[in-house]
């Protein structure tokens, strides 16, 4: 199915269930601007925009959204998405003039921007970006491609007034975004808020910062391909509010983490704790992710009293098993390495459990011993062999214990180059992001499920090339039961998407 078609079902089925109006952006079209089309809109509208002619971009977009429950839709043909460009427009975030091309602000909860290529967002401060999220809830983000602006995404709120909760940033690629006149403070996220979830999206290489930092209470990165940052990966540190707050956790699961073998900056694989002077009281949770880094600098690096890390079913490694003095976890600032604890890991010979933290039932690697990847040159990092201590070597998930902030969730996969599925254990699990399929690529996978939402979504997943599959019905026009989505691939098909119902 097209994107086209597929949005145009989607669109049938509001439209029969009288949920809302559809603005058409494009030419030929009733608007030129999505700016136009967004004005005209009302609450519950979608906004389908289309391609200029010859994927001609659409220049200095900038849109202030107030209004809820808004779907601004690109269409496109299989493999493109509608490009949209910056050029030269100042976001700086003075009155109604956004901070970002797509700046959600108070009362534009419930709101979809998906099938974009955005790029060119800068201002004066160094930190225009793509969307950014301010204080609104429920906001997603898919299906977008987000690169050389200052920022990428940007979203901040408060736990004590539930703002910026729930945002979904998923199935997107997320790379190059930095700005050099302000080197070290613009990354390819940078969240803030109550909660945030970035579900099956390829982040890399963040010119000048990280490439995922996080302020929020709680921040979820599943079935991830985190790589090639010349910063660290990930830099969840301080919030006055959000994170000295109990509970503030964060769940890095079904993550590929790679290390750039030529960063320039902090070398650090993971940073959880404080940059600003607050507590971080919560723990890190790192389940069934695959980590390489070649470097001595810590893989995760606690810097806060309240701060602390578990390891579950993980591949920790050097890409040459030949490195020696590597550090697991370091502690400073008042970290606690009482606070560090590990099971059932396999690292390489160069890491060792550290002194003062809980870590059991682990593997070793003997010297120049490496996992075996598909193709790691190509970021294929599923196991190409049944490796001792990593096939079977895992804790079944369903005896993992995490706060209830993040528990109950499936493990997510990576699915490369874009896109996640639902991973499923045949017996113990193996460690790592990866089942062991017999050698098969990463990118191969099949599932079928009905699961309980909370609430419905409209949804699309993506081939291996970011091609959008599928969009279909939501429950509520289809006779499924409230609150039930129906899960499902195309049959056959490696690498196909799922499409949802909900």
């Amino acid at each position: 199915m097209s994107g086209n078609s597929a949005v145009m079902i989607f669109l049938l089925a509001l439209a029969t269930c009288g949920l809302s109006s559809t603005l058409s952006v494009g030419p030929g079209k009733t608007y030129s601007r999505i700016e136009a089309a967004y004005q005209a809109a009302a609450a519950g509208d979608s906004i389908l925009v289309y391609p200029k002619d010859a994927g001609a971009s659409y220049d200095s977009v900038a849109v202030y959204l107030t209004k809820r429950n808004l779907a601004i839709l690109g269409v496109a043909a299989s493999g493109q998405r509608v490009v949209l460009h910056g050029n030269g427009y100042n976001y700086t975030g003075a009155g109604s003039v956004p901070r970002a091309m797509f700046q959600f602000n108070p009362g534009a909860d419930s709101c979809d921007v998906e099938n974009f290529d955005i790029s060119g967002c800068s201002n004066d401060s160094y930190n225009g970006a793509a969307c950014r999220i301010n204080q609104v809830n429920d906001i997603t983000i898919r299906n977008c491609e987000i690169h050389a602006n200052d920022m990428g995404l940007m979203s901040n709120g408060s736990v004590v007034d539930n703002s910026a909760a729930n945002q979904l940033i998923e199935d997107c690629i997320v790379h190059d975004n930095g700005n050099a006149n302000d080197a070290g403070y613009n990354h390819n996220f940078y969240m803030g808020g109550t909660s945030v979830i970035i579900r099956g999206c390829n982040v890399y290489a963040a010119t000048t910062g990280h490439d995922i930092k996080s302020r929020a209470h709680i921040t979820i990165v599943e079935g991830c391909f985190v790589h090639d940052c010349q910063n660290r990966e990930f830099d969840l540190v301080d919030d006055a509010t959000n994170t000295t707050a109990p509970g503030s956790h964060a769940l890095v699961a079904g993550c590929v983490i790679v290390k750039a073998a030529n960063a320039s900056g902090n070398k650090t694989v993971m940073h959880f704790g404080q940059d600003g002077g607050n507590d971080h009281v919560g723990t890190l949770f790192v389940v069934h992710c695959t980590i390489v880094t070649p470097y001595v600098s810590p893989v995760v690096d606690l810097s806060a009293p309240g701060a602390g890390v578990s390891f579950t079913n993980t591949i920790v490694t050097d890409p040459s098993g030949s490195a020696s003095g590597q550090v697991l976890v370091n502690a400073r600032n008042g970290a606690l390495m009482s606070n560090a604890a590990g099971r059932y890991l396999w690292i390489s010979h160069g890491f060792s459990a550290p002194a003062g933290g809980v870590f059991d039932h682990g593997f070793t690697g003997a010297a120049g011993v490496v996992p075996k990847f598909v193709n790691a040159a190509s970021g294929d990092y599923g196991l190409a062999d049944s490796s001792a201590g990593i096939v079977d070597a895992g804790l079944d998930y369903s005896s993992i214990s995490l706060p209830p902030q993040i528990a109950g969730r499936p493990v997510e996969a990576f699915a490369l180059p874009l896109g996640f599925f639902k991973r499923t254990f045949a017996g113990k699990p193996d460690n790592g992001a990866y089942e062991w399929k017999n050698g098969a690529s990463a990118a191969v996978f099949n599932t079928v499920a009905i699961v309980k939402a909370s609430s419905w979504r409209q949804t699309a997943r993506t081939d291996l090339r970011g091609r959008l599959v599928s969009r279909v019905t939501p429950v509520a026009c289809a006779g499924v039961a409230s609150g039930y989505y129906i899960e499902s691939t195309l049959a056959g098909k490696a690498g196909a998407g799922s499409a949802l119902v909900r």
